[in-house]
C-alpha cells in the first residue's frame, strides 16, 4: 500500500489478516486508499480477496500475467522516469498531502509549486519537444 502505483498478476492475494491474530494493521492508510465499505470487509473480516476484487476497489491500478508482470512494471518505471523530474516530484507531494486538505489548501499548495515549474528549464524543454514533435530531455532544472 506504500507504493504509488500497485500492479499485481492475476494469481495475487491480498488480505488485511490482523483480526485473524489479535491485531490490526492498516486501519488509517487502507480506507483513505480504497474506502470506508471496502477497507472494513478487507480489516474486519481477514479474508483473502483476489486481484479483480483489488483492482475493483483500487487497491491494485494494473493486472499483468506473472510471465510481463516485471516488465510492465519496468515499463511503467521507465515511463514515469522519462518525464519531467520537478513536475513528477512536486505532483506526487501534491497528491500525497491532497487528502488531508481541504481544497483551498490543496490550491494554495499547487500556486506555491506551479511558478517554480513554470521557471525551469524542464518546463520550457517539454514546451519546446511538444512543439517540435519529439520526445523531451529532461535535467531536473
Amino acid at each position: 500500500m506504500s507504493c504509488d502505483i500497485r500492479i499485481a498478476s492475476p494469481s495475487a492475494i491480498f488480505i488485511c489478516a490482523g483480526v485473524n491474530v489479535g491485531l490490526m494493521a492498516s486501519t488509517y492508510s487502507l480506507p483513505r486508499l480504497i474506502g470506508l465499505g471496502p477497507a472494513k470487509a478487507m480489516l474486519l473480516t481477514g479474508l483473502p480477496f483476489n486481484t479483480a476484487t483489488a483492482q475493483h476497489w483500487g487497491l491494485v491500478t494494473a493486472v499483468h500475467d506473472e510471465d510481463r508482470l516485471l516488465d510492465e512494471a519496468l515499463l511503467l518505471a521507465r515511463r514515469i522516469a522519462s518525464r519531467a523530474p520537478l513536475s513528477v516530484e512536486a505532483s506526487k507531494r501534491v497528491a500525497d498531502a491532497a487528502l488531508a486538505m481541504t481544497a483551498e489548501q490543496a490550491a494554495a499548495m499547487v500556486a506555491g509549486e506551479l511558478p517554480k515549474l513554470h521557471a525551469s528549464e524542464d518546463h520550457r524543454e517539454g514546451v519546446r519537444a511538444f512543439v517540435e514533435r519529439r520526445d523531451p530531455v529532461f535535467l531536473r532544472r
